[in-house]
Parts: C-alpha cells; structure tokens; sequence
C-alpha cells in the first residue's frame, strides 16, 4: 500500500510517505538508535521504499524495502530495525512494535504509547517535511489537514 499525504492530492504529484535512507544503518551509532526517520515525498511507482505492508494479526506495518517496521521514536515518525537493539541501545528507543490503526472516516494514522493517543502528521504540506507523531485528546484534533492520509492499495498479478 501507498501512504498518501491527502492535502496534497492538488499538487501535480502527490506526496507519499517513505522512510528511504540508505547510508544512516552504515553509521558507527546506527546500533544506538536503529531507526530511520519518515517523510513525504514524490510518489513514484513501484519504490519499494513508498511502499509499505500492514500485517493484520500484529497490526504492525512493515516497508517493501527492508521489511522493517514503522514505529514512533523519539517523537517521529521512523523505520525501526528490531532486530539491531542490542544492549547499549538506548534505554530511550522503544522496543516494542508499534501497533497501527487507520481511521478511515477521519483519515488519520493512529497509534497509542503510554496511555496516550498519537496521530502523524507534518508540519508543512510540501516535500521532505519529516513525519511527527503529535498526542492527542480530542476529536477535534482529527480536524487538522496536515494529519490527513489516503491509503492506496496496490494490486499486482502474478
């Protein structure tokens, strides 16, 4: 599946969700704190690393690159490598999967931590703006255009 910002579907190409960096798992800290971070850019079709798999039973989504797992770290929204946590990890680096939902009558991404709800969102609708994970309490908060995200399936015949 594709993970469309909704409020740029008026540009000329619609920015998706992707996580892809290929030089930061290289790095001598890459262990420290295994995780990529998200943000928007050009849809281009078939890039593995804009695609993404929700796993129903675990409700955890998976990308088409690396089959990492999206997760919130830190406040954003990145693609965590489970299997890199070591002991010297930080004690600040979650390791427990982030569970997923999709809202779809408010078109939000949602996750709960610690109690609390969290949705994605970007500050600015415009490409390489970085993905935050923003808590929430009130359904008004759903309202903001910057949190709103179309889920595209894609289909392929074998």
């Amino acid at each position: 599946m594709y993970i469309h910002l909704d409020e740029s579907n008026s540009e000329d190409t619609p920015l998706v969700l992707t996580c892809e960096n290929s030089w930061r798992p290289k790095r001598s800290w890459w262990r420290r704190w295994p995780s990529i971070p998200c943000y928007v850019e050009e849809w281009v079709k078939e890039n593995k690393n804009q695609e993404f798999f929700f796993d129903e039973p675990t409700k955890t989504i998976k990308d088409g690159e690396r089959e990492w797992h999206l997760g919130m770290q830190g406040g954003l929204l990145g693609l965590v490598d489970y299997s890199a946590i070591y002991r010297w990890t930080s004690r600040r680096f979650s390791r427990t999967k982030t569970e997923w939902s999709y809202e779809s009558a408010s078109k939000t991404l949602e996750t709960t931590k610690w109690g609390l709800k969290y949705m994605a969102k970007v500050r600015k609708v415009k490409k390489w703006q970085r993905v935050y994970m923003r808590p929430f309490t009130d359904e008004a908060a759903r309202d903001d255009v910057k949190g709103k995200w179309r889920v595209e399936y894609c289909w392929k015949n074998f």
